[in-house]
């Protein structure tokens, strides 16, 4: 099963897309990620420990555990710890409990709750001023996004009818995809709100196929979003195959690049998910497809504004940056399971990470 499939069933047959367990890497180059008690990696865990990849070391952290859903939200400006979430399901697609922790990036580290809820927690994160952003889902199809802050236990809402949301690499405001459901067809705005502010920035519109409201609260925002280290640019992936021709007959997500400086939207594939800037924000790097199976990787550089496919990233499902010139990836095994390496994009040679 490639990248398609491999999306395709874990929307529709699994519903354990609401945390993807998307190795996240820290301000000092750690990369942080659950493996299963086999010591394997899984794109979608179902169960596992905290384990951080530190120059070369892979350290785990015993105390930080998934039981079934779960993966790393974010980590602090710092790097000294980081969020996590894990979701406990009853049945299919019903929650019976969501917790949102945070811990130490250390081996001997406990966690402490930060909050506990009866909605699914999709994503969280940091923001400056001390609070954490937090986007919620209930039993509707859209979500709500709050600031919380632990030390008083309240909550600030900053919208309603969210799909996605990812924080600035400033953390002082909140750039979201809500839906706007009053006209003929339905909007999706992409829009800034700086904390403390009252009105946000529109970046830019889209119209939302039925697909999109129908899938979207399952897919994780690291699938959906991200924003380069400058503020500037904004990847997103929406499912609109339904204005277009489709591929093999197939929904699948297509990808934007929204320059919000100079109030651009250009559209960048017809397939793309996964969307992962550099971290010194000069490449934007995503997962695509030429039949709608065999994923592979693609780097654009935003200043020349020319792409290029990754070499031995064939089979790929997902991707993420440890340096400016590696990009690690995670390629299906026979098994079912994923195996972790790292492609330097100097040389083109892929080193394994975790088997």
């Amino acid at each position: 099963m490639k990248a398609r499939g491999l999306l395709l069933l874990c929307l529709f047959l699994t519903g354990c897309l609401f945390t993807i367990n998307q190795p996240l890497v820290g301000p000092d180059g750690t990369a942080a990620f659950f493996l299963d008690e086999d010591g394997r990696y899984n794109v979608f865990s179902e169960g596992g420990t905290l384990h951080l990849l530190r120059g070369g070391e892979l350290i785990i952290v015993p105390a930080a555990t998934v039981p079934e859903l779960g993966g790393v939200a974010d980590w602090a400006p710092d790097g000294r710890e980081l969020l996590y979430i894990s979701t406990r399901l009853e049945s299919f697609l019903q929650t019976s409990s969501s917790t949102l922790a945070r811990i130490t990036a250390r081996s001997d580290a406990e966690p402490e709750v930060v909050l506990q809820s009866e909605a699914i927690i999709k994503d969280a994160a940091f923001t400056l001023d001390g609070r954490v952003a937090v986007l919620r889902f209930g039993e509707e199809l859209l979500g709500t996004l709050d600031l919380y802050d632990p030390t008083c236990d309240a909550f600030e809402r900053v919208f309603d009818d969210v799909l996605a949301f990812r924080l600035d690499p400033s953390r002082t405001s909140v750039v979201a995809l809500h839906v706007d459901l009053e006209g003929p067809v339905p909007i999706g705005r992409l829009a800034r709100w700086r904390l403390g502010e009252h009105d946000p920035e529109i970046l830019a519109d889209f119209v939302l196929g039925e697909q999109m409201l129908e899938i979207a609260y399952v897919l994780s925002d690291k699938i959906l979003l991200d924003i380069d280290p400058t503020g500037q640019w904004v990847a997103i992936s929406l499912f609109d195959q339904v204005f277009i021709d489709p591929q093999a007959e197939e929904e699948v997500p297509a990808l934007y690049l929204v320059d919000t400086w100079n109030r651009r939207v250009e559209r960048l594939a017809e397939i793309g998910f996964i969307p992962v800037f550099s971290p010194d924000g000069t490449h934007l790097a995503y997962i695509t497809s030429d039949d709608g199976d065999l994923g592979y990787a693609i780097v654009r550089n935003l200043e020349t504004e020319s792409s290029v496919q990754v070499p031995a990233s064939e089979g790929a499902s997902t991707c993420f940056w440890l340096a400016n010139e590696e990009l690690g990836f995670a390629f299906e095994s026979d098994d079912d399971t994923q195996r972790m390496a790292v492609v330097n994009l100097r040389s083109g040679e892929r080193t394994d990470l975790v088997e």
